[in-house]
């Protein structure tokens, strides 16, 4: 079963914005970037960010536009290893729920313990939201995922 989403994320240079003729531009404010596309069930969408400045600030955005998609959104430094990650998450999750702890509690603790940032639903409804102000300069990772209890 996939999952329809729409997906929209902004990048806005927090203390001032400098033209970028290539860029998408939103409301004159700075370059934005809206995906659409489809999640298959326990899927994971993962887009690099390259080249964030710090201070720069991170909007996104991410709502089910069909299907029964509650989209989980976070963020991470790029330097991490993907497949490890994963593996290492769900070993973490499982451990949690395994010895008595809330599901719903559990997947919070693990995605703080992961993530620089994330998000389930800020939005309206079971839209996920973020707004991150890059903490360094560098290259970071944006994971779009369904939450488990979808």
């Amino acid at each position: 079963m996939s999952r329809v989403f729409s997906f929209l994320a902004f990048l806005f240079l927090a203390i001032g914005l400098s033209s970028n003729p290539t860029g998408v531009w939103a409301q004159a404010s700075g370059p934005a970037q809206e995906l659409t596309g489809r999640l298959d069930t326990n899927g994971v969408v993962i887009f690099v960010l390259p080249d964030l400045k710090v201070e720069q600030v991170l909007y996104v955005y991410a709502e089910g536009t069909g299907g029964n998609l509650d989209p989980l959104i976070a963020i991470s430094t790029a330097d991490i290893d993907r497949a490890a990650t994963r593996e290492d998450f769900e070993s973490q999750y499982k451990l949690k729920v395994d010895s008595g702890q809330d599901p719903l509690v559990a997947m919070s603790t693990v995605l703080d313990d992961f993530f620089l940032e994330w998000d389930d639903d800020s939005g309206v409804g079971y839209d996920a939201n973020i707004v991150f102000e890059v903490p360094a300069d560098g290259d970071y990772l944006l994971f779009l995922a369904s939450t488990l209890t979808q």
